[in-house]
């Protein structure tokens, strides 16, 4: 099976699952929406400059180790 048809199924069976008489999520509307996002804003803003960061040194680091093997095989 493809990898396309694989996901397709799973979201398919994901889905399915919100029509059984054995669910127990709801949807609610929110309230005071505004400050929700607020919320999530203030939270979410400092995880989002440690994951640019860390990124930021995954790949200095793996550039420096590229780096490190090219030179180590030049005669």
């Amino acid at each position: 099976m493809s990898v396309p048809k694989k996901i397709f199924y799973g979201i398919l069976r994901v889905v399915t699952i919100f029509f059984t008489k054995k669910n127990t999520i709801q949807l609610v509307r929110p309230e005071n929406l505004f400050s929700k996002f607020r919320e999530i804003f203030v939270t979410g803003f400092s995880t989002f400059f440690i994951d640019i960061a860390m990124g930021v040194l995954t790949i200095l680091y793996f550039i420096c180790k590229i780096g490190r093997t090219l030179v180590a095989h030049i005669p």
